[in-house]
């Protein structure tokens, strides 16, 4: 109860907050049996439910300690006095008899209560929403040994008959101890198909407990991604989709692990959960601001698997990191599963093959190298849209545009050109037509310059940062035994004194 709560001691206050914060408890009841069901508690047990009917207003679950009081018609009527000093099915029949044979004294509040016949209809109301037949179970139970002569009234029954100027203080028995302990050990929650016990209960498993529903989610998260980008259903089976998602978390725990700077880890990290501005993630539906490429003919927006694989700026890079790539290390091309789910390209034996780390740091580099073309296209796009609100401003700003007024010019009736006028019309016609060509041909030619001028950026990024990897001996000591000589992108020269990872091939010239 929320009164005794200022006795608890503070750790065991901090222990409650810790399991409440797990969520609900859940457990089944052994069959109601008269050893245990009359020293059950009432208060404050998760195993007995409040019925949903008669809940508060506002309460959606709870158990026995959320059911109204029963209130009479006048401000000294009511029942609920006698609640606080219950705890057991058994002491709430004792408490019902002592209520209806005093059901006849007049109201003067000389006993603990005001109004004997409320307290008993409040009573009654909490022991009919027990669970069923643990009500009728006691009742019988109190009336066999009343009728048996081995009833004997305890210091409930002496309290209920005297004055209520001595506080009462209820002490548990050592049956309703046990019992306590037996439904104790029955509680516990559910995580996925087996049950957490209270008994049992680690903090490895508490853990587990609390961050269920944020993995779940995340889980949710990189199966959108494994699907996004790994295709539509058919097109890979679902054993090798369960492995893709391994793979991504597999990487993902990895890389945090390394010590390099977090801002790189972030922009994998934030294109897993899709929260990288895209046209798909914004909802907009506008060419990309690099390559040009319009949306799709079903209104299909450009999103992750284009910005970081089908833009020509992902294919440089993708090419980059291929170049690098001996047949001998990879049998294959390179696969959207390779580089963003950082699962590693077969080599043609076990020594030739990329080691795992090593390829998680080269994928990393290579998305924040793609990163480059998709910030690009939308500096692009937000240029872009700021040129179309300036230009529709400016024609809503011209003379007799406002109000829907027609120019002088629109009363006057139309004559026949003559052979010279329309000669001289088609030459203007013909001229802006040529001028209109040639501005295309510009803007083409300044979107083809500015894709190779991102592509070339792309690339240089991704070198960029496997230098900064390498100059900040961000490797792992674990990893320099298996980097060979010989050992693509990266690799271990001179001994492991100096611990000099080097890149294999230094970048393309410009």
């Amino acid at each position: 109860p929320q009164h005794l709560l200022g006795r608890v001691p503070r750790c065991l206050r901090r222990l409650m907050g810790g399991l409440a914060a797990l969520g609900p408890v859940s457990g089944t009841l052994p069959a109601p049996d008269a050893s245990w069901v009359p020293h059950a508690p009432l208060w404050g047990n998760p195993l007995v439910p409040c019925p949903p009917g008669r809940l508060p207003r506002g309460a959606a679950a709870g158990g026995l300690s959320l059911l109204p009081v029963q209130r009479g018609p006048g401000p000294a009527d009511g029942g609920g006095r006698l609640r606080g000093l219950v705890g057991t099915p058994e002491e709430l029949m004792r408490a019902v008899r002592v209520a209806i044979g005093r059901s006849g004294v007049s109201r003067g509040g000389s006993g603990p209560w005001f109004d004997a016949s409320w307290e008993a209809a409040d009573l009654h109301h909490v022991g009919s929403s027990l669970p069923e037949g643990w009500y009728q179970l006691v009742a019988g139970l109190v009336q066999a040994q009343h009728n048996a002569g081995q009833f004997v009234p305890g210091p409930l029954e002496r309290h209920l008959h005297s004055d209520g100027l001595r506080p009462y203080e209820r002490v548990p028995s050592v049956e309703s101890r046990g019992v306590e302990c037996m439904l104790v050990r029955r509680l516990g929650w559910q995580r996925g198909a087996r049950q957490v016990p209270l008994v049992g209960l680690t903090v490895r498993a508490a853990t587990a407990l609390q961050l269920g529903p944020l993995r779940a989610e995340r889980r949710r998260y990189v199966d959108s991604f494994v699907q996004e980008v790994g295709g539509p259903a058919g097109q890979a089976s679902e054993g090798a989709r369960r492995v893709w998602v391994n793979t991504v978390f597999a990487a993902l725990r990895q890389l945090w692990k390394v010590r390099w700077d977090n801002h790189f880890k972030e922009v994998y990290w934030r294109l897993v959960l899709n929260g990288l501005a895209t046209s798909a993630r914004l909802h907009v539906a506008q060419p990309c601001g690099v390559c040009g490429l319009a949306p799709g003919p079903h209104g299909q927006l450009h999103g992750r698997l284009h910005h970081f694989w089908e833009c020509p700026v992902a294919r440089a890079v993708v090419a980059a990191v291929q170049q690098q790539l001996p047949p001998a290390w990879c049998v294959s091309p390179l696969l959207p599963h390779h580089v963003l789910f950082m699962h590693r390209p077969a080599g043609a034996s076990p020594a030739t093959t990329v080691h795992r780390g090593v390829w998680r740091v080269v994928c990393l580099a290579a998305v924040n190298a793609m990163d480059v073309g998709r910030r690009a296209a939308a500096s692009q796009q937000r240029a872009a849209a700021a040129e179309a609100a300036a230009a529709a401003a400016a024609e809503q700003q011209q003379p007799g545009a406002a109000g829907g007024q027609r120019r002088i010019d629109g009363f006057f009736q139309p004559t026949p050109l003559s052979p010279e006028q329309q000669q001289r019309r088609e030459r203007v016609q013909q001229r802006q037509q040529a001028l209109q060509q040639q501005r295309q041909q510009e803007q083409q030619e300044a979107l083809e310059a500015r894709l190779e001028e991102v592509k070339r950026e792309a690339v240089a990024r991704f070198w960029e940062l496997l230098q900064d990897f390498v100059v900040v001996r961000a490797a792992p000591v674990a990893w320099l035994p298996a980097l060979s000589p010989d050992h693509p992108l990266l690799r271990v020269s001179s001994g492991l004194e100096g611990v000099r990872c080097v890149a294999a091939t230094q970048p393309p010239p410009p």
